[in-house]
């Protein structure tokens, strides 16, 4: 048996059914059980040891038994448990193992392991408030064989109500982030054996998202857009270019010098995949229409390095500033429109122009739809550029014919052969 050890892959044991080898190749391996649990169709594997090499270079004791003739009496013993008494080895191991761990732990495990590695600053930030806040003054401090669904269903309400305030137009929307962090908690748990259920199993989300109602009259509309003409210059121009180009705030704040060719015959932005805001986690290749590119030379000339809107300390402005200027203009509109509310005008005027939904994600630099059609992501190279330009270009002179009063008339499409010879 020693030199299966030096061959990687699994060797059954004759003389023990559902005993196996798992060889890795270098000389050692790992013994495991394959057993049914009680009440399940499905096999489960306990690990008896992760020292195979030691197990069959074990000398005989002074009853001679060897490492093997152990290792089988211990896996009959094993199995024995499960059939008399119904314990799952498995299960017992993970008891003893996190017996006493508390969700704070597991919480943490997850968070190093996985949140810290795999996403953004401003997102790693976000958990952590959101568990600090709502999460570990609630549930932090109990042991995990003590959570159970209703205690997640508890969590929720209690963060559900917490986080309602109609008059300021919030409806716990907040309770779905804390269960998102608490189910990805326990997922993670599972895999890496240090939970032995998932108690958010079968749990609903606390609460249903409500539709954005972001529409604009005409009238609003030109309301805003011209009283950016009395705002700071800095809040004036990236207000006009989330209107032009559907960008979230964030994205256009943290422009730099370096991502703008406005000097090309196709003037272009591009948003690098770490931007804030840019949740594609790709680039985001922004085409400018005429007045994003007067916009933008009119920032690049007022800026003095290569940020182009510039705070205080130096860095790049907080995008709370000229939300904060957005509202008041809002409010003068008549409206509750957000900042990103922006982005959902934008789609939807591009929406009654009849510009295809595809080209309106692209423009707008949604996730793709993978999973509806991973085919076309993989094989589809095309940029779109040529038709994102179009859009970007409709929906200028549709803006500019609402905020000037004058009749609405969608242009007439140019053809790929008239706009190269322009």
């Amino acid at each position: 048996m020693e030199g299966a050890l030096k061959v990687r892959g699994e060797f059954s044991i004759e003389k023990h059914p559902g005993l196996c080898l798992k060889s890795r190749g270098d000389g050692n391996g790992t013994f495991l059980l394959r057993y049914r649990p009680p009440g399940s169709d499905k096999k489960a594997v306990f690990t008896l040891t992760t020292d195979a090499r030691a197990v069959l270079n074990a000398a005989s004791d002074d009853n001679a038994v060897s490492g093997l003739e152990a290792l089988y009496r211990r896996a009959n013993q094993v199995l024995t448990e499960l059939r008399v008494n119904g314990i799952d080895p498995r299960a017992a191991e993970l008891e003893r193992r996190n017996k006493g761990k508390t969700f704070s732990e597991l919480f943490e495990e997850w968070f190093t392991r996985e949140a810290i590695r795999k996403k953004r600053p401003a997102s790693v930030a976000a958990d952590r408030d959101t568990y600090e806040r709502h999460i570990k003054p609630r549930m932090g401090s109990m042991a995990l064989r003590d959570i159970t669904k209703a205690t997640i269903r508890k969590l929720n309400e209690d963060v559900v109500r917490a986080t309602t305030d109609a008059a300021r137009g919030h409806y716990g929307k907040k309770a779905n982030d804390v269960f998102a962090i608490v189910r990805r908690c326990f997922r993670s748990g599972l895999e890496h054996d240090l939970a032995l259920l998932n108690p958010c199993a079968g749990v609903r989300r606390p609460t249903t998202p409500r539709k954005r109602s972001p529409s604009l009259t005409d009238e609003q509309l030109c309301t805003i857009w011209r009283g950016f003409d009395s705002v700071r210059a800095e809040y004036r121009i990236i207000g006009r270019l989330a209107f032009l180009l559907g960008k979230r705030i964030s994205a256009i704040c943290g422009m730099r010098k370096g991502e703008l060719d406005l000097d090309g015959t196709a003037p272009m932005w591009i948003i690098p995949p770490e931007r804030e805001g840019n949740k594609n986690g790709e680039a985001d290749l922004v085409c400018l229409p005429p007045m994003a590119v007067t916009l933008l030379r009119e920032a690049v000339d007022r800026a003095r390095g290569d940020i182009i809107f510039i705070s205080e300390a130096g860095g790049s402005m907080d995008r709370q500033l000229p939300s904060k200027c957005f509202r008041s203009l809002a409010i003068a509109a008549d409206t509750a429109l957000t900042f990103h509310d922006i982005r959902h005008v934008v789609g939807t005027h591009m929406a009654r122009l009849r510009i295809p939904a595809e080209i309106r994600q692209r423009v707008l630099h949604h996730v793709t739809n993978r999973k509806a059609n991973p085919t076309t992501d993989i094989y589809d190279e095309h940029d779109y550029l040529p038709e994102k330009r179009e859009a970007l270009e409709r929906w200028q002179a549709r803006l500019l014919e609402i905020v000037d009063d004058q009749v609405a008339q969608v242009p007439r499409l140019p053809s790929d052969t008239e706009r190269a010879l322009s």
